[in-house]
Order: structure tokens, then sequence, then C-alpha cells
């Protein structure tokens, strides 16, 4: 009998560990990796209960088993992360063929899976498993056979599971898959398309983070406390001395509200004419000063 499938992914149990027992009778475990080397074997052992582990964690597409014989009613396979807690399981109805082929839609990385045959009446059967296939991606922000690489910090959630490159994303660059063209000045996070704060004078590339300091405000790299009256910059270090009242735009040093001894608001450069004062250089003086 031949058999397709077409699958996706990586096939993740390729030459990993697989263990078959008889809980019921007997507690030993029996290692029989041929179950997972590719071939179909003419004398395979028997168990009730069938072990693999797929050495690292995956996020499963799909499932191929093929038995030695059709003498069951349903097949029972189990899903497990790391720590051996149970994700889920699978009931599947035997239709009269030695083979069993099921897409999985958990997306929680799974390493072990138990198979299990049973008769009409739940009971277990002894069953002789001849190949099993598991195909899967690696799981978020892993790469490479295994899936034991991690991505870079360019894209940390999200790359090329042959190579390592980022696919669509980059963390602090514009250029994906490379991620060397960093962000211009005022911009950060993936691909470089979020603008930072208002209140930053600048910021992180990747975090977007003001750690050079606030604009207009006196606390990185929170800047959530306004500048104090009379001042103004970045970190509130310059002062508005040529403006009326001292005061001026927190952000940009601006004189809104006037000059005091210049006549150009807001930017206060032109000093007043001889004989001219105060707020815009609208005051005359009798003595000709200032």
């Amino acid at each position: 009998m031949c058999s397709l499938f077409v699958s996706a992914g990586q096939r993740v149990s390729f030459m990993k560990t697989a263990y078959y027992s008889t809980p019921g009778t007997n507690t030993t475990r029996t290692l029989y990796p041929e179950a997972l080397d590719g071939h179909l074997h003419p004398v395979v052992p028997v168990g009730t209960l069938w072990e693999i582990d797929l050495e690292s964690s995956y996020i499963l597409i799909g499932f191929y088993i093929s038995f030695k014989d059709e003498a069951f009613f349903r097949a029972v396979i189990e899903v497990y992360d790391s720590n051996e807690a149970l994700i889920y399981t699978w009931r599947i109805g035997n239709q009269g063929s030695t083979n069993i082929i099921f897409a999985s839609s958990v997306t929680t990385p799974v390493r072990y899976i138990n198979v299990i045959t049973e008769d009409a009446t739940n009971a277990s059967l002894t069953t002789a498993l001849n190949e099993f296939y598991a195909y899967g991606e690696c799981p978020k922000g892993t790469w490479g056979v295994q899936c034991r690489e991690n991505c870079s910090s360019d894209c940390p959630d999200v790359c090329r599971f042959d190579d390592g490159l980022c696919n669509e994303v980059c963390i602090g660059y514009s250029d994906p898959p490379k991620c060397q063209t960093e962000c211009q000045t005022g911009w950060f996070g993936v691909n470089c398309k979020s603008q930072c704060s208002d209140r930053c004078w600048s910021c992180n590339s990747r975090t977007g983070v003001c750690e050079e300091g606030c604009l207009g405000f006196s606390d990185p790299p929170d800047c959530t406390i306004e500048c104090d009256t009379g001042l103004w910059g970045r970190n509130c270090a310059s002062n508005c001395s040529r403006c009326f009242n001292s005061t001026c735009n927190s952000r940009s040093g601006l004189c809104d509200q006037g000059c005091l001894g210049y006549s150009n608001p807001p930017i206060c450069t032109t000093e007043c004419g001889s004989g001219y004062w105060g707020l815009n250089c609208t005051y005359q003086s009798c003595d000709g000063k200032s």
C-alpha cells in the first residue's frame, strides 16, 4: 500500500528518541530508534504505549503514523510540553488502514508524544508501530536544525528557520532581512516604522526609550516631569533668559510671550535699538539706555 503525505515544515521526529512499553504488565521502557528512522521494517516489536521524545520543542503541523497491522479501533495521540505537561489529546478512529495521517492545530510547543491504540471498549491494545513522522516549525524566536539557535536581537521573535536571517522584521533597522541600515534619528522599532515620542531628545532605535534625554522634560528616560518655568530644552538644562517674564516654550525655547530687551519675537536675536527697552523693545527711555 502506498501513502502520500504532503507536509510543511521540518521533519522534526527524524532520528530522535522512541520507546515502547506495556505499562499494564511491565513498566520497562525499551529504546527503539528504528521507529523514527524513515524506513518500514519487516519485524517490529510490540507495546501498548509508544513514547516519542523530539529532544527539543516544536510547533507541530502534522503527523503520519504507520502501524504494522490494522487490528485496532482507534489511535490515541497525546502531546506534552518540555515540562511533561499534557497539552492536547487526539482520538482518531481507524478507517481500516495501517496508516494514520492528520494535521495539528496546536500552537503550544511540543516535545513529548505518546501513541496508544485501543479497542472498541477503550482498552489498550498491543500494537507494532512501524514508523512515526512528525512535521513542525521552530517555536517563536528560534531557528536551525532542531531549532536550537536563537534569532538575533535584530528580529528576536521571527526569523527564517533555515539560516536565522530576519524574515520581514528588523528591530532598530529598516532593511529586512539583512537588518544593516539603522533607523534614522527620531524613528525606532519594527522596520523603523515608529516615531520617537516628541518628549525625547532622541530615542533608542530598538525600544523607543528616551535614553539620550528628554525634550521639555527633566526626568530621562521617563520624561514625565515638565520643565520648571524659565527652563527649556534637553533635560530642561537651558534657561529662557531673553524671554519676557523668563517664560519660553519648554521644547523649542521660543519666547512665545515676547522678548525682553530684544525686538524680534519669538526668536529674540535682535537687541533693542538705542533708547528702547523692555517687552519687544516697545519702551523708550529718557537716558537712551535699553
